[in-house]
């Protein structure tokens, strides 16, 4: 994941690696702080914007992740499955 500055000069600021993550992405959503990923394999990224460290990871094999939301202070994050099964997480917080 590439994170850009959004200002006047409308740079890359980092990139974000998903050593994890071994199959397609196929949703996303941010925070402030923190980014939620969705792949095709089942798994759920969370990682830190600040620092580009992937925090949590989470699996739900035999399913992929055809939805995920995260609160507005990073500390929750939803998904949806296409199992129909939907999970919330409680993340430690963010700041």
């Amino acid at each position: 994941m590439r994170v850009w500055d959004n200002g006047i000069d409308h740079k890359e600021l980092k990139v974000i690696p998903f050593s994890i993550a071994k199959s397609k992405m196929l949703c996303c959503a941010f925070s402030s702080c923190r980014a939620a990923t969705g792949h095709n394999d089942g798994d759920i990224t969370v990682s830190d914007l600040e620092s580009g460290v992937n925090l949590y990871h989470y699996q739900h094999r035999g399913s992929r992740i055809t939805a995920i939301a995260i609160s507005r202070d990073g500390n929750l994050a939803l998904a949806a499955l296409s199992d129909r099964g939907v999970y919330l997480y409680r993340l430690p917080s963010a700041n």
